[in-house]
């Protein structure tokens, strides 16, 4: 008796062996949306790559802008009953704010 994966799978290699790329990016899809495992995923990987030849799929790029965050700094045995803002300095029991982080750029990053 076959198990469930082999099953599933079956029915996305037929439809890659009989060229109908476009249904079996569906059921890829569908496999691993019913089933997000380790096997699954690395089986639609492998498979997308077999497809992606023959695929019309757009040429997109993506950037992404790094933001950073700074985080409040809070000395030991403070007791912290509210919410610090971001950059606040707090110390005390109960904590309170003495002064905030100032942010600096990256040593390596271009200043305009």
């Amino acid at each position: 008796m076959k198990n469930s994966v082999t099953t599933d799978r079956e029915p996305i290699l037929d439809a890659i062996e009989s060229c109908d790329y476009s249904l079996a990016r569906q059921m890829m899809f569908a496999l691993y949306r019913s089933s997000r495992t380790l096997s699954n995923a690395q089986f639609v990987l492998k498979q997308f790559e077999r497809i992606k030849p023959n695929m019309n799929l757009p040429c997109l790029r993506a950037a992404s802008l790094r933001t950073d965050t700074v985080e409040p700094l809070v000395r030991a045995e403070a007791v912290v009953l509210a919410n610090v803002p971001p950059g606040a300095i707090v110390i005390g029991s109960p904590a309170r704010v003495v002064g905030k982080v100032q942010a600096q750029a990256p040593r390596n990053s271009p200043t305009v």
